[in-house]
């Protein structure tokens, strides 16, 4: 009797320290996304010239000047973000998950990160921006169940 006692506390304990642990790593996964992110942000501060090209459907600039090489580093720091995020999505907690879908599908669809993907085939898949939608549909129809 007391070993089974002391097996059945034994496991309770354990089942705590898991569900504290896999709060603790949640928690930890969002707070790297969100200084990711604002490196991102700073970066725009500095350069407001730069957001269209992530957040707006218009064309790369040549990439011989200066500003063509400049959005294609602000794309590069943002899809690295995307997909630094894209492989922790398990750890996002649930009532955040969509809104970042949304935000990496829009991003990803976007003209000038096409064209980027499309000039690097081999920094990301092409079909990058495919994944994002595909997910937000399917977390989509998960949520009108």
């Amino acid at each position: 009797v007391v070993t089974i006692t002391l097996s059945f506390l034994t496991l309770i304990a354990l089942l705590y320290q898991s569900m504290s642990l896999t709060k603790s790593l949640k928690t930890q996964s969002y707070q790297h996304i969100i200084i990711s992110q604002t490196s991102v942000d700073k970066i725009f501060l500095e350069y407001p010239e730069l957001r269209p090209f992530l957040y707006e459907n218009v064309d790369l600039p040549n990439p011989d000047t200066e500003l063509g090489r400049r959005a294609r580093v602000i794309i590069d720091v943002a899809l690295n973000v995307i997909d630094s995020t894209y492989q922790q999505r398990d750890l996002i907690p649930d009532e955040m998950l969509d809104s970042w879908l949304h935000y990496a599908s829009q991003v990803t669809n976007n003209k000038g990160v096409r064209q980027f993907l499309v000039e690097n085939p081999d920094w990301y898949p092409i079909a990058m921006s495919d994944e994002y939608t595909n997910l937000l549909a399917k977390s989509e129809r998960k949520n009108e169940i």
